[in-house]
């Protein structure tokens, strides 16, 4: 588990990892594991290391353990034998508690044996042959040591899932790339995320044409739009941030910080858009109108199919909301 542990960092860099498995790498089919369910794939990622990391340590200290367990069993037969051979002299019901005091003479026992119950035996050879013969069952080598296994992994599986809640962080989204905030502070008010996508990736889109939004988060021309969220419709960007996702509004700059505002994409994520696009217009049921120069970037025979289907990840998709691109030529 301490070895488990080390391998497990921080959100901030699980985040990093997996943006690296995916759109820097500009592997098509893991940045649309990033897409549609982050959390899957970053477990994803780590649980394969994991998983090679916990056979190798299992198998090579199992031998080991299975030899403590197997000298902790016969030094406890000894202390049986020795503390029924002490009571020779003794008449009448014995208290099992007595054993006590003969566990406690191994260190190695003691931690196993914390209590014993004041239970009176009525035949102390009777007990010490069962409880013997009991235990000597248990020095089956190949069967402690499968079972041993099974205990180990179990208790590995259970503290793996803690682990894993650990290192996917805040939940909370991005309002118009549904990149999740990486940040690790569990109390935090004000989100961030180390990497903004195109707002298409989410399934932003313009609500009167359908098409989806291939800008990135601060793009000037999110600014100049009205917004709509489900039903409800807002006069500008800002408006629509500052209260529909109060927990982002120091992340997202103001129209008038027209120094943050920023149109560049980067082109990993341009390559990758090209090579998801089928997928994602389908998936959630928009047009997608990617720009000629960024089609020449991905060959169509490179790009995934619409009808790509990954287990587990995909859904009826939630679209976070659109632009109103047209209201504002009118």
């Amino acid at each position: 588990m301490k070895k488990i542990r080390q391998e497990f960092p921080a959100p901030e860099s699980a985040n990093k990892k997996a943006y690296g498995e995916s759109f820097v790498i500009h592997n098509f089919e893991n940045s649309l594991k990033y897409i549609l369910n982050i959390n899957k794939f970053i477990k994803e990622i780590y649980e394969e290391r994991i998983k090679v990391l916990t056979e190798k340590e299992i198998e090579k200290n199992l031998e080991l353990q299975t030899g403590v367990f197997i000298s902790l069993i016969k030094q406890t037969i000894q202390a049986v034998r020795e503390w029924d051979a002490s009571q020779n002299d003794m008449n009448g019901r014995i208290q099992l508690g007595t054993l006590i005091s003969f566990i406690d003479k191994s260190e190695g026992l003691k931690r196993y044996f914390p209590d014993l119950y004041a239970i009176a035996l009525g035949d102390i050879k009777t007990f010490t042959r069962g409880c013997t013969d009991e235990l000597a069952k248990e020095i089956q080598k190949n069967a402690l040591k499968e079972e041993l296994g099974e205990s180990i992994s179990k208790k590995i599986d259970e503290y793996l899932k803690t682990q894993y809640q650990g290192i996917t962080g805040c939940q909370a989204r991005c309002p118009m790339c549904n990149n999740k905030c990486t940040r690790a502070d569990p109390v935090h008010q004000d989100h961030h995320t180390d990497c903004h996508l195109l707002a298409a990736f989410s399934g932003s889109n313009n609500r009167k044409t359908k098409e989806l939004l291939l800008q990135c988060c601060f793009d000037p021309k999110h600014y100049e739009s009205r917004w709509h969220r489900g039903d409800k419709k807002y006069d500008s960007y800002d408006e629509m941030i500052e209260k529909e996702f109060p927990g982002w509004r120091m992340e997202f700059p103001r129209k008038e910080q027209k120094e943050k505002l920023k149109a560049d994409i980067a082109p990993e994520l341009i390559e990758c858009w090209v090579g998801t696009k089928d997928v994602l217009a389908r998936y959630y049921d928009k047009k997608e109108t990617t720009p000629k120069e960024w089609l020449q970037l991905v060959e169509p025979s490179k790009r995934l199919k619409a009808n790509t289907f990954l287990e587990g990840y995909m859904r009826k998709a939630k679209i976070p909301q659109g632009d109103d691109n047209g209201d504002k030529k009118e």
